[in-house]
């Protein structure tokens, strides 16, 4: 469910452009819906030999959830469905796949019985790692928590263990340190399920943990939040903006050992939702209310709940160094709701961001939903220090995105499964209609302008300047004549043309400003593509 329930510059050139020109050409390549009775709450996507398994949670009637295992092809039909859990209730969280071709799932129950072989905290949501074949076949199961409530947020497969992140609300069991209320909970398991290290993070207030990474020297990051001023205690000692939540973030090195701590916000609800890795540093995936401290100048849309009582989210992204201090920071979305799920970086260093909105103003344009109680998915593309290129909405007149998975088949295609609640409507075209019950729908995403296939390029293409102004130049090394065909960001075909040399000059007075796609094939059949911007300056 979402966070929030949990607790309390556009580039110059750019604005050149309409607003429907910050549309990216997107088309969907198929789309289906599953729905079982009850509600069905996605989880994650991860890809096997011949298509995908899609982990979910299916709540029943009487409300006691069961994990939900989809196996489909590449094109989304499916081949099977498994259910695992007991009689008690069960979550799911993430899945990946091991070195020996199996899979984990991570996973909650409360159970005894059914597929939990040994729960030694019964009647007590603690977590599951369940590990099966290809086939969805069980190989072993391992519950760890204590008797106390235990919520997973996240969780990790890496090369020498399995790691679980999210919070607990007591001590005992495999929680060695407990400081009060809610604390962040982290325990690293081998690749068998067995404990080797936890670690709590926390005050006697409440504090929460949400996301994972591991870094580039093996340890983890673990991003959450926290009411750092109301607690007492605990191990939480950076200062906050304010008496609201603040997001918190932790460095702990392979071993579980900590080595830094930051706090990062304003007077308002802030924490971390999700983070990358990049070379020089973190890219800080949050949600924030706030428009001070740190988010001074974060243009922050201002927005209230009806009846004006609570402040809206802004999806919130943060750069820091290696030692967490703050690079830039800038604010993304309305004046209703943005949820942020997930970021990914690109080859030309720019960031791709899948998030959900419930706005039709600020940064927000195109939201095919009815109401303002109401998400559409929210997709942006951001360069890399963080200005606005474009922005687009998927959805139809109900509920989509409020929770989502993305899988990342390559720069170009995603496949996106989302819940879903309505009626056939906008992008949405599959057999799910419903007011009541939530289903899932799924989709594969396809930046029309690119494909796969025209990344193979061994040769060295440079396209300069970008942005450009008059003239575009176009250079490779390759000793043969070529074909060179610009599209514009409609995927329209301005220019084809076959050059001979190994550079080639593109008069673009004749085109409007803009943002176009140089194609290029060479005499063997290989393609490159790239996107530059024209801007003619007055």
């Amino acid at each position: 469910m979402r966070k929030r329930l949990l607790i309390k510059m556009l580039p110059v050139i750019l604005l050149l452009f309409s607003n429907e020109n910050l549309a990216q050409p997107f088309k969907i390549n198929w789309q289906t819906c599953f729905d079982l009775s009850g509600r069905e709450i996605i989880a994650d996507i991860e890809p096997v030999s011949d298509g995908y398994f899609v982990l979910q949670m299916h709540v029943g009637e009487y409300e006691d959830g069961q994990i939900l295992l989809r196996r489909i092809t590449e094109s989304g039909e499916l081949i099977w469905e498994k259910q695992y859990g007991g009689s008690l209730g069960e979550g799911a969280v993430k899945i990946s796949k091991t070195n020996d071709n199996n899979f984990i799932i991570m996973g909650a129950t409360a159970s005894t019985d059914g597929d939990v072989t040994n729960n030694p905290y019964p009647k007590s949501y603690s977590h599951w790692l369940i590990k099966i074949d290809s086939s969805g076949n069980i190989i072993w199961d391992k519950v760890l928590g204590n008797t106390s409530k235990n919520k997973m947020e996240d969780g990790i497969l890496i090369d020498d263990g399995i790691i679980l992140y999210g919070w607990v609300a007591g001590g005992g069991g495999d929680v060695t340190n407990y400081y009060g209320g809610y604390d962040a909970w982290v325990i690293k398991t081998d690749l068998e399920g067995n404990k080797l290290w936890d670690y709590t993070i926390g005050k006697s207030s409440l504090d929460f943990g949400f996301c994972i990474s591991e870094t580039s020297d093996k340890g983890v990051l673990l991003g959450g939040s926290s009411l750092v001023d109301e607690g007492t205690g605990g191990n939480i000692e950076c200062q906050s903006h304010g008496w609201e939540p603040e997001a918190v973030l932790f460095k702990l090195d392979s071993l579980g050992n900590y080595q830094w701590q930051r706090c990062y916000g304003g007077s308002e609800i802030d924490n971390i939702n999700t983070i990358i890795n990049l070379p020089d540093g973190y890219l800080l995936g949050c949600s924030t209310s706030s428009s001070d401290g740190d988010l001074t100048g974060s243009g922050y849309h201002e927005g209230y709940l009806p009846p004006n009582y609570d402040k809206t989210n802004d999806i919130w992204l943060v750069k820091i160094d290696k030692g967490g201090n703050i690079i830039w920071q800038k604010c993304y979305g309305g004046s209703q709701w943005e949820d942020i799920h997930e970021i990914y970086l690109k080859e030309n260093g720019n960031y791709l961001i899948f998030g959900s909105t419930c706005s039709f103003d600020g940064d927000v344009i195109g939201n095919h939903s009815i109401s303002i109680y109401r998400d559409d998915i929210w997709i942006f593309e951001i360069d890399s220090v963080g200005n606005l290129l474009w922005q687009k909405c998927l959805g139809g007149i109900g509920m989509e995105g409020r929770e989502m998975a993305v899988y990342q088949k390559n720069e170009y295609v995603h496949l996106i499964a989302s819940d879903i609640l309505g009626l056939n409507s906008g992008n949405i075209d599959c057999e799910y209609n419903h007011y009541y019950d939530d289903g899932i729908w799924l989709f594969e995403l396809a930046d029309s302008t690119l494909s796969v296939e025209e990344r193979n390029y061994k040769a060295d293409f440079q396209l300069y300047p970008n942005p450009a102004n008059d003239i575009v130049v176009v250079e490779h090394t390759v000793n043969s004549k070529g074909v060179l065909t610009i599209f514009d960001i409609q995927g329209k075909i301005r220019l084809v043309k076959t050059v001979f040399e190994n550079k080639y000059f593109i008069n673009t007075n004749s085109y409007p400003s803009g943002i176009y796609l140089v194609k290029y094939t060479d005499n063997a059949g290989q393609t490159v593509s790239k996107k530059f911007i024209i801007n003619h300056v007055k």
